[in-house]
């Protein structure tokens, strides 16, 4: 078998696009979390993980706090993970306005719980534009 065959044969749970917006904050040291919270948008999902856009690079093996939540109508999860991944996207790696180089990072955490089928559904449904209210996505996702 090829890797990727094999890679695939290990997920327990179908990934899913979704749209929501994250917020979150590595673990430090004895489990404080800092009171300042980054942002960040979800790529796609699972019961038991979740790809990230963001733009700081966390480190493999690091805890990270977070709420994934959906605007309109409102809904969030609260969320532990641990990082499993942290690799910048080679198209956002470039001169920055301050002249540095300011990548953005994708980034794949598994989830201390898994999540239940109910919550991945409501993040799936803003990703195809429907919402329990029949409005569209909110512009807040771009």
């Amino acid at each position: 078998m090829n890797g990727k065959k094999e890679r695939h044969e290990r997920r327990l749970f179908e990934r899913r696009s979704v749209s929501a917006v994250v917020r979150y904050a590595p673990r430090l040291i004895a489990g404080h979390v800092p009171s300042d919270l980054m942002e960040g948008r979800a790529l796609n999902l699972s019961r038991s993980g979740v790809a990230l856009e963001l733009d700081h690079y966390l480190r493999p093996g690091g805890m990270v706090e977070m709420a994934m939540m959906r605007l309109t109508p409102m809904f969030c999860v609260n969320l532990v993970g641990r990082v499993v991944r942290s690799n910048p996207i080679p198209a956002t790696v470039g001169p920055s306005r301050k002249g540095g180089r300011d990548p953005r990072y994708e980034v794949a955490l598994e989830f201390a719980r898994v999540l239940t089928l109910p919550e991945v559904e409501e993040f799936e449904r803003n990703a195809a534009g429907q919402t329990a209210s029949g409005v569209g996505p909110s512009a807040a996702f771009g």
